[in-house]
């Protein structure tokens, strides 16, 4: 069950400029606050001259990639004998080599 929140202004009266006026109250009139000025100072993360280049290393960065065909996963066997041979005993016991 949801509790209800406790309203902490329910203790105050809320007054009008009226009776604020009546009970002595004054209502200045206050210049307005100078605005802070910050210098902000920004850091330049590139250093050296531009980086210019052509249309074609352009076209290179920034275009789409081609969808390229998966290599195939599957190894020679003389590639992994070849491998295995090299690899101590416990490990090729691990891999069942």
């Amino acid at each position: 069950m949801a509790r209800k929140k406790k309203n902490n202004y329910a203790n105050f009266k809320q007054e009008t400029v009226e009776e604020f006026l009546a009970r002595g109250g004054e209502i200045q009139k206050i210049p307005p606050a100078e605005p802070v000025k910050e210098t902000i100072n920004v850091k330049r993360t590139v250093t050296g001259p531009v980086n210019l280049m052509t249309l074609q290393e352009g076209a290179l960065l920034f275009t789409e990639k081609v969808k390229r065909k998966k290599k195939d996963k599957n190894l020679d066997k003389n590639e992994v004998d070849y491998w295995s041979n090299q690899l101590p005993d416990n490990v090729k016991k691990k891999l069942g080599l």
